[in-house]
């Protein structure tokens, strides 16, 4: 929880909000922001928000994982501070300590939102990869129940269950005994000459818009 805080915190730093108020001012599109031990950035997305994203490194590279976002208003002022539901804990310990204005801006993600960022992750498209190159992964998989492949990953704060789906696609979708969703809500994985991400919703639109899905960044 104690590295969840350090990372939320920065989101409500003077000179974080500085910089991105600066940022989408100018419509810089990458601005560094470091702490002494942690590297982050701000990214202005197609849709004008300006995400505060982590970097890190796994065994397929760099990446850059966002944290929350700044929405602004016509004066070029933030209007909202959003908060992916992987930090909302942290950000319920750190309150206290934050300037009362701040809190008055902070916005949670409807669960619709946070499923999708959670089963777009770059955590859970890690997973996805391995499931594919796994001696399991078999392109007619689906034909045999006794062959499916099912995979749990918490992402974003939520369980995540990647599992068989038609024709030599992975499907990810909310399996969490926690929440529920009023509909389906899911996205397929296929590997053809590269892992690609399909759904047609368009909340996963204007989430990818914005920049929010990892498994793109």
């Amino acid at each position: 929880m104690e590295i969840l805080k350090e990372i939320t915190q920065v989101l409500f730093q003077s000179d974080t909000i500085d910089k991105a108020t600066n940022q989408f001012q100018t419509k810089t599109q990458k601005v560094p922001v470091d702490t002494k031990e942690i590297s982050f950035r701000l990214f202005l997305s197609e849709s004008d928000n300006v995400n505060l994203e982590l970097m890190g490194r796994d065994d397929y590279g760099f990446y850059f994982k966002p944290i929350g976002y700044y929405s602004f208003d016509n004066s070029g002022n933030i209007k909202n501070i959003y908060i992916l539901k992987e930090f909302e804990n942290a950000y319920e310990s750190i309150k206290s300590s934050i300037d009362n204005k701040l809190i008055g801006l902070v916005k949670y993600l409807s669960l619709e939102e946070n499923t999708y960022i959670g089963i777009c992750s770059r955590e859970t498209s890690n997973l996805v990869k391995q499931m594919f190159n796994s001696p399991k992964y078999d392109m007619m998989n689906h034909m045999s129940p006794d062959r499916f492949q099912v995979q749990n990953i918490l992402s974003n704060g939520l369980t995540i269950q990647i599992k068989t789906s038609m024709m030599g696609a992975l499907e990810a979708g909310l399996n969490d005994d926690n929440f529920e969703l009023e509909e389906d809500t899911f996205v397929m994985y296929q590997n053809n000459n590269g892992i690609s991400l399909h759904c047609q919703e368009q909340t996963y639109m204007d989430l990818y818009n914005k920049s929010l899905l990892g498994a793109f960044k």
